[in-house]
């Protein structure tokens, strides 16, 4: 079993102005691409309401492709994505928000410490709303 994938991230805009045969532009670029060899990647998805849902993240809970159960509590990144229109949140068991998305937005972050099993929890951030979403977990 083998393990490879990459996480691009890429912002970039161009203001533009014209005044009297004068052209005046401004440009911004972020971007950043991670080549992932080796490692563990889980993929969790379902859907949510303003009540949380949780993720675990616990031996059990996952299997790689050769059928083998997979630990994610050491993972560093994390891809997330919600189709609703409003706005959801990823939040880790220490209740420190991190990741929001709506409109099938894909947000990515690194993941600081270890996870324990607790993990995650999943709810829109309003006062109601359904939301299907993804979370793909990596780890070295």
């Amino acid at each position: 079993m083998a393990v490879s994938g990459t996480i691009n991230v890429s912002a970039s805009f161009l203001d533009s102005a014209t005044e009297t045969s004068s052209e005046s532009k401004k440009k911004i670029t972020l971007a950043s691409a991670d080549l992932y060899e080796s490692g563990k990647v889980a993929v969790v998805s379902g859907t949510c309401g303003t009540v949380p849902v949780s993720v675990p993240i616990n031996l059990t809970a996952y299997r790689n492709a050769s059928g083998q159960l997979v630990a994610m509590n050491d993972a560093t990144r994390a891809a997330f994505s919600a189709s609703g229109e409003k706005f959801v949140q990823l939040v880790p068991d220490d209740n420190q928000r991190l990741l929001i998305s709506r409109r099938s937005s894909v947000a990515v972050s690194d993941i600081i410490g270890p996870l324990n099993d607790a993990g995650f929890s999943v709810s829109v951030i309003d006062t109601a709303g359904t939301s299907a979403w993804t979370l793909v977990l990596y780890s070295p």
